[in-house]
């Protein structure tokens, strides 16, 4: 009964740590994983165990799991009170 408690935990553990970020491309297809960072105009994603590196052009949104997450708190941060240059041409189409 122990092993199987313990490695029910240990499977929910592992899938609570796959579980993550969502991001949706412009041609509509939603990946989850892990947003490791964002430099300049690329947002750099972890999903199925690789790594993509994606220009900010190509993404519709990204949906963090945790408002605390770091990369999301930074990038808040820098784009205060002066909307990312990265994405003003596509909001401005949009208007």
């Amino acid at each position: 009964m122990k092993k199987l408690t313990l490695t029910s935990a240990a499977i929910l553990f592992t899938l609570a740590s796959f579980a993550g970020d969502i991001l949706t491309l412009n041609n509509n297809m939603i990946f989850e994983g892990k947003v490791i960072s964002i430099n300049g105009c690329d947002v750099h994603f972890v999903a199925g165990g690789k790594k993509f590196i994606l220009p900010a052009s190509k993404i519709t949104s990204v949906q963090f799991e945790n408002a605390n997450d770091k990369v999301y708190t930074d990038y808040m941060k820098l784009t205060e009170g002066d909307p990312n240059p990265c994405l003003q041409g596509s909001v401005n189409a949009e208007n």
